[in-house]
């Protein structure tokens, strides 16, 4: 979230400690420190903010002095997956939860109503012998559950709604 409103952020290296931060429309040259464990500072030209990063895997958060944020974090290969599905990558009025392969679903983590946050495990599907936890893409409440456990499912089904809360109501 920037300004309040879900926004694509892209980071590229720029070289040892640099990076090009793309949000939105504007790109930032970022050089990149870390102060210890989890404590980054980050450096454009004379501003620098001190930042604090928890979690692990594909969903973070990040803490600073003016707010925090919620942040999924995609490579190369899903954000190629969304640009083709044409599902995007910020979160918005509604996050929708796909099959990543045929498989079928093992278990589902939640039910309609839950509130769940981005990152947060909402089905489990196997395929090809493996089990993949598929997560919330937003921070919302769960609508809908396309899929019963047991159930075949094919690439790119919707099995989970989740829709973003705003202000204390859905959407």
């Amino acid at each position: 979230m920037v300004d309040g409103e879900p926004k694509d952020v892209i980071v590229e290296s720029d070289d040892e400690r640099g990076y090009r931060v793309h949000v939105g429309d504007q790109i930032l040259s970022l050089d990149v420190s870390e102060a210890s464990p989890r404590e980054y500072q980050l450096r454009d030209g004379d501003t620098i903010v001190d930042l604090l990063v928890a979690g692990g895997g594909g969903a973070i958060e990040i803490h600073g002095r003016q707010g925090s944020a919620s942040v999924v974090l995609l490579d190369e290969r899903e954000l190629a997956r969304r640009a083709l599905t044409g599902e995007g990558v910020s979160g918005s009025g509604k996050g929708v939860g796909e099959a990543p392969m045929p498989g079928r679903v093992v278990k589902c983590l939640v039910a309609v109503g839950d509130a769940v946050v981005v990152g947060q495990g909402v089905m489990v599907v196997e395929a090809m012998k493996m089990e993949n936890e598929l997560a919330s893409p937003i921070d919302g409440e769960v609508k809908a559950i396309s899929a019963n456990e047991g159930e075949n499912v094919e690439a790119g089904q919707e099995l989970v709604v989740v829709e973003a809360i705003v202000d204390g109501q859905s959407g």
